[in-house]
């Protein structure tokens, strides 16, 4: 009934994002990716190797589905009007992934709990907080004088400003030039949408990265941060209070962001709370390892 294949080509990315656009008219707002989303994913591996174990499922020649894997971890996303396709495509991933291997679901996705049940999976933490907003509805605050809010300009110099200032944002070494280099090849990415506030003295403060896509009119924040000596200022929302007018001068009607449980240590969805954005789900990771083994 299904045919699947590995990915092959960039053909087969442009229409991966064309189908998790469509899903959004289906789904949302409870959608596991928007296409900025696979354009990200892409960027973490700058040899563009992280999407070569992707397979592909079709239906009569039409894409209905796919699989990309982290290792032994799975993101699945699927066409839910299509019928068995979600116990065929997460029996597959069950078949072809070590025990421990996690997949993940909406915690409010009823269907798709009961197939990751009856596959012998269990539930476990929450990995993320799902938050979506109208921008039109977004608080406005003034940018300080001598405080700008702006594009990301071409070129390697500011490929490493920028990966400088994610690296201190999030205090990890994993941003590189290079892998910011790349993101910015990717389908979606425009660099009207990648913007930073700067000092008065010209440094990086706050970075939001965003992904607009015109066929479902949304938009979704990847990644956002602050850099850590401005952290605690408020700096962030003010950044992001000006996308969201951007935005909404735009039309898009719909920005969604993705944020860690909150904890001390992960606030963020707080401050995207201050913004205006409301939570609608969590997303919780699930394995078939028991999880008081």
């Amino acid at each position: 009934m299904f045919v699947t294949r590995p990915y092959e080509s960039h053909v087969d990315f442009v229409a991966m994002q064309r189908l998790v656009s469509r899903l959004w008219f289906q789904q949302a707002p409870y959608v596991y990716a928007l296409p900025g989303d696979l354009s990200w994913w892409r960027a973490t591996t700058p040899d563009d190797s992280g999407i070569r174990r992707a397979t592909l499922w079709y239906l009569d020649e039409v894409l209905v589905g796919f699989v990309w894997r982290t290792g032994d971890d799975a993101d699945i996303l699927y066409d839910t009007a299509v019928p068995g396709l979600a116990s065929a495509i997460m029996s597959d991933v069950a078949a072809h992934t070590a025990p421990a291997g996690l997949v993940y679901a909406f915690d409010r996705h009823v269907e798709r709990r009961q197939v990751l049940t009856a596959l012998g999976y269990h539930k476990g933490d929450p990995v993320f907080r799902m938050h979506i907003m109208d921008p039109r509805c977004a608080p406005r605050y003034e940018i300080p004088e001598g405080w700008q809010v702006c594009q990301l300009p071409a070129g390697s110099a500011a490929n490493q400003e920028r990966s400088e200032a994610q690296r201190s944002a999030f205090q990890s070494t994993k941003m590189t030039p290079e892998r910011y280099a790349f993101a910015r090849t990717l389908p979606g990415y425009t660099s009207e949408w990648d913007l930073v506030l700067r000092t008065p003295a010209g440094d990086i403060a706050a970075f939001v990265t965003i992904w607009v896509d015109e066929t479902s009119n949304t938009a979704h924040f990847e990644p956002v941060g602050c850099v850590h000596a401005y952290k605690r200022q408020g700096l962030t929302r003010l950044l992001l209070c000006e996308a969201l007018r951007r935005l909404a001068l735009h039309d898009i009607v719909t920005v969604c962001v993705l944020s860690a449980p909150l904890s001390a240590a992960h606030p963020a969805g707080w401050l995207y709370e201050s913004c205006g954005f409301h939570l609608i789900d969590h997303i919780s990771q699930w394995s078939r390892v028991p999880q008081d083994a």
